[in-house]
């Protein structure tokens, strides 16, 4: 999969990146076929150095998309 991604510390090392695409790890996540998402304050600050990020670091946590798998312990949310 392709991500946005802060490659190293300071300001700027930003990158388009293909990364591995994750699964369900714990019982309690749910995996989400992105469909859209957008930058947002937080990953400026990121961009620049700061929020106490740790480097290499994915960004935009604002998305929208598809469930397409949950983990079993997930009652309330549903693929599709």
């Amino acid at each position: 999969m392709r991500a946005v991604r802060k490659l190293k510390p300071g300001p700027g090392h930003i990158a388009l990146c293909n990364t591995p695409e994750p699964d369900i790890e714990h019982p309690d996540d749910i995996k989400i076929a992105v469909q859209s998402g957008g930058l947002c304050g937080t990953d400026l600050h990121i961009r620049h150095g700061g929020y106490g990020s740790r480097p290499p670091v994915t960004l935009c946590h604002e998305l929208s998309g598809e469930v397409v798998k949950v983990g079993s312990n997930v009652t309330r949310i549903k693929t599709g």
